[in-house]
């Protein structure tokens, strides 16, 4: 996990609320990413068996894709916490790879003046997306 990445994922942390089972989060020391197995005093289960109690500041690592706007409250509360349900606007996700360049992909915003945004993965190029409507008034 490079620092670049990392930092991206504490920018849309706020949309986050209370931690739930199943999400992601990022250990530092191991390393590791591991899922959570209790909310109530968030407990994260890692890949190597190890379970740790993580400060509500930890890393988390939303879903791409979760839930659909359209459907009942909890439905639309899943969707609000996914990658692409942050987004305001409709989107274009669309894979760049070619053989000069190599791997990326970009999301075009269809709303948006500045409305491409690049990254070496979908979740790199929609977490740039986010974090840059953030910052906008």
């Amino acid at each position: 996990m490079n620092l670049a990445i990392l930092d991206l994922y504490t920018r849309v942390k706020k949309f986050k609320g209370e931690w739930k089972i199943g999400d992601k989060c990022y250990d530092d020391i191991m390393n590791l990413i591991g899922v959570c197995i209790d909310k109530n005093k968030p407990t994260f289960l890692f890949p190597n068996g190890a379970t740790v109690e993580k400060d509500p500041g930890s890393i988390w690592f939303p879903l791409t894709i979760d839930g659909d706007p359209n459907g009942n409250v909890e439905e639309n509360r899943r969707w609000s916490r996914c990658l692409i349900g942050m987004i305001k606007g409709k989107i274009i996700l669309t894979d760049l790879t070619n053989e000069i360049q190599g791997t990326y992909w970009g999301v075009e915003i269809l709303e948006d003046k500045e409305r491409f945004y690049y990254g070496a993965t979908p979740t790199e190029a929609l977490l740039k997306a986010i974090v840059r409507q953030t910052r906008k008034p």
